[in-house]
């Protein structure tokens, strides 16, 4: 092989391993870039769950807060119920109070109110941004199930609308006047006597225990079974 030759094979090869040098070069920027584009969208497929989930958690405990708050009025008035119900069934003497826990049968009206805007918002993105099934199932199941079917117990069941059956039957008996509220000495004793009334009254009685243990309380334990499992997704996902 003469100079000219080997100069000319030199430079052949020198182009080549440039040219793969440069294409290689290239290939491995690209999966760089391609790395960085990954991990970038990953950080804020990341972030907006956080944030939602966050939103929601803040959307149930506003929410906790308002069920505890009907759950501690049942509770309360549960025992003066069942007094009230006794006082007049046994015939026992008129008193202002007993006055007082008749007339607040007549307007003792209970609401509840959720939050969905951060649910409403993720399904909007689609409920996949929620990337723990188990969780996704979870929150799911409380608003399209459990939330809608505590409002509508609550607010509009007829079911369990003891004011409905109970005011009618109750509301003759109660004076309003300069004075205030009061019962006549005739129509208490009349209340005393008159068994549809105390039927009336224990089963409004039992209309708002029903409506306590198989809705609240149920519901109260599935909101705070959610928002455990929030907490546990929400550590696991800022921990990096």
């Amino acid at each position: 092989m003469n100079e000219t030759n080997k100069v000319r094979k030199y430079k052949y090869l020198s182009f080549v391993r440039n040219a793969v040098g440069e294409i290689l070069l290239i290939v491995i920027g690209i999966l760089i870039a391609f790395e960085i584009d990954n991990w970038q969208l990953a950080n804020a497929e990341k972030k907006l769950q956080i944030n939602i989930l966050k939103g929601i958690k803040s959307d149930i405990e506003s929410d906790l807060y308002d069920v505890n708050y009907n759950i501690r009025k049942y509770l309360k008035y549960q025992d003066s119920d069942r007094i009230v119900m006794e006082h007049i069934v046994n015939k026992k003497p008129k008193d202002k109070h007993i006055v007082s826990q008749i007339e607040r049968f007549t307007r003792e009206d209970y609401t509840i109110i959720l939050h969905h805007s951060h649910f409403e918002e993720t399904k909007s993105k689609g409920l996949s941004i929620i990337t723990n099934e188990t969780l996704r199932d979870s929150i799911s199941k409380l608003y399209e199930f459990d939330y809608p079917y505590l409002t509508y117990s609550e607010n509009e069941d007829i079911f369990y609308d003891h004011l409905k059956i109970l005011n009618p039957e109750l509301i003759r008996y109660i004076e309003l006047d300069s004075n205030g509220i009061h019962i006549s000495d005739a129509s208490y004793q009349e209340l005393t006597q008159n068994k549809h009334i105390h039927f009336i009254i224990n089963k409004a009685i039992k209309m708002k225990s029903m409506l306590f243990n198989d809705h609240y309380l149920p519901k109260l334990g599935t909101m705070m079974n959610t928002l455990k499992l929030i907490d546990k997704e929400l550590s696991y996902l800022e921990q990096d």
